[in-house]
């Protein structure tokens, strides 16, 4: 049955569009001074309207948008982007949305606290050189072009390194007063371990499941949640904050 133009617009009134705008002040209740209610509530509007997946979620299940929101608003991230994902997902045969910290928020949280200059978060592929031993060095020495290459030789020949597999991933952050944090170390046991405990490990969303190095590299599937994990363990170790310090 074709939908009429007052059916349309009523619809729209009663969507999760107008549900969000409802509920803009208990969003503006838990978000940080930097963060505007209604560009954060047009980020989130944005999100839905560019997927059709995510808005048949949020239709299904506002509650489950509003939750989401609620905790993205409370980390003080902007809905819908790298920061924070908006994800749609079926549980218990029921679609819904999921929001998912990004690796980027994590560690943009990590910047705000005021009292971290810099975060380093990358993969170790079996043809890097690495080099890290707790107690001696106070962060990891990671080589990725070879000894004494410079200029263009050091992406290779081609433009397109091959570095292997990856095999680890590691993080820290240096602080403003000079100090490092805890150097966090995960082998690839481990990160298919965080894998393993992903509810989202099979959806065709995950972050997971994409070529994060394009189709040329598919050893580089789901780097993102490679750093992204990292960047979790090294949080406890370094002083965060949803606002700007």
């Amino acid at each position: 049955m074709t939908e009429t133009v007052p059916q349309a617009v009523a619809k729209q009134e009663t969507g999760p569009i107008a549900i969000m705008w409802q509920r803009r002040n208990h969003f503006d209740a838990v978000l940080p001074s930097h963060l505007d209610v209604k560009a954060f509530t047009g980020t989130a509007a944005g999100a839905l309207y560019a997927s059709a997946d995510l808005m048949e979620a949020a239709t299904l299940s506002p509650d489950s948008l509003i939750t989401a929101l609620m905790r993205c608003a409370a980390l003080g991230h902007q809905p819908g982007t790298d920061e924070f994902y908006l994800i749609p997902r079926r549980i218990k045969g029921r679609m819904t949305v999921q929001g998912s910290e990004g690796y980027r928020g994590i560690i943009e949280r990590m910047y705000r606290s005021g009292a971290v200059a810099k975060v380093v978060v990358r993969e170790v592929c079996a043809k890097d050189k690495f080099r890290y031993l707790e107690g001696i060095d106070d962060k990891p020495v990671h080589q990725i072009g070879g000894e004494g290459e410079t200029g263009g030789d050091f992406f290779g020949p081609t433009g397109s390194r091959n570095r292997g597999e990856m095999v680890g991933v590691y993080a820290y952050a240096e602080l403003t007063t000079g100090a490092v944090s805890r150097v966090v170390l995960l082998s690839k046991d481990d990160v298919m371990a965080a894998k393993e405990a992903s509810d989202s490990k099979n959806s065709n969303y995950s972050p997971w499941n994409r070529l994060d190095g394009g189709a040329e590299h598919p050893e580089f599937k789901g780097r993102s949640m490679w750093w992204k994990t990292a960047a979790r363990r090294l949080e406890p170790w370094v002083p965060t904050s949803a606002e700007y310090r």
